[in-house]
């Protein structure tokens, strides 16, 4: 099995601004079934989609987010900043840079350099998910990832 969209809600008056904001991370626009056309919006990027759903009161999750793999990281960061979208590098794991940036809708989009190496998300029984052996683990305090965060662009 593989992931194959993430569906975001969007005011329809942003739609544009964000369709424009995953072009800049490499997704173009795709054509939407006849169902959803004007109701929704969708990009794609080597088979994973984004789904933006138009929505009059947009729920934005404070800590929800997307995360893409940017293989030109460097270069995604400077073109997000370019238009104003300013990536806050955030500690590095696994050896590969990785930074967060919202979106025009306020999405929260993880950015990183490469994903995880196999196999070293799995926590003891085989599982991965939230406990033992992963660094970014609930038992840190907000303030303490907020000190590790820093606003710009690798250069």
């Amino acid at each position: 099995m593989s992931l194959q969209h993430a569906a975001l809600e969007v005011r329809a008056g942003d739609a544009d601004a964000e369709v424009a904001f995953w072009a800049l991370l490499g997704f173009a626009e795709v054509a939407v079934p006849a169902g959803l056309a004007g109701r929704a919006r969708w990009v794609e990027r080597r088979g994973t989609q984004i789904h933006l759903y138009l929505a009059e009161e947009p729920v934005v999750p404070p800590h929800g987010h997307v995360a893409v793999v940017a293989e030109a990281f460097a270069e995604v960061c400077a073109r997000l900043a370019a238009v104003g979208r300013i990536p806050e590098l955030r500690e590095e794991h696994w050896g590969a840079p990785r930074a967060f940036v919202s979106s025009p809708a306020g999405h929260r989009v993880e950015l990183m350099a490469a994903p995880p190496p196999p196999g070293a998300t799995r926590v003891a029984g085989g599982r991965a998910g939230r406990g033992r052996g992963r660094p970014w683990s609930s038992s840190r305090s907000r303030r303490s990832r907020r000190a590790r965060t820093r606003p710009g662009c690798p250069r």
